[in-house]
């Protein structure tokens, strides 16, 4: 089994996923990228039908992503930059809108405690 099918059948052998994303240069950390392209492989991470495009193949798992910046921060003038780190997390992700609101939801009370 080479490197990729390894780390992808150790994704999808998980529970539930937590991610801590730190932003570099707007982007995710090149290592945390290359990870990501290594385990998304067809038949493992998702299928594809010309007709009906992309379907995710991972079910049932919950995925939580924590993303930080120096400087970036929602509401800020672009001199303080663009966020594209959670954008592309989300993407990959591919958590339906509401497991993601109550996932919010959820963060937030939790901060409330913190």
């Amino acid at each position: 089994m080479d490197t990729g099918a390894r780390a992808g059948h150790q994704f999808t052998a998980a529970d539930a996923y937590l991610f801590s994303v730190p932003m570099w240069n707007a982007g995710v950390p090149y290592v945390l990228k290359q990870w990501i392209d290594i385990i998304t492989q067809p038949g493992m991470l998702f299928g594809f039908h010309p007709a009906t495009g992309y379907t995710g193949l991972v079910r049932g798992k919950k995925a939580a992503a924590i993303y930080t910046s120096g400087v970036y921060a929602p509401g800020v003038s672009v001199e303080y930059g663009t966020d594209f780190h959670s954008s592309f997390i989300n993407d990959w992700l591919a958590s339906p809108a509401e497991d993601r609101a109550a996932a919010h939801t959820a963060a937030r009370q939790a901060a409330k405690v913190f």
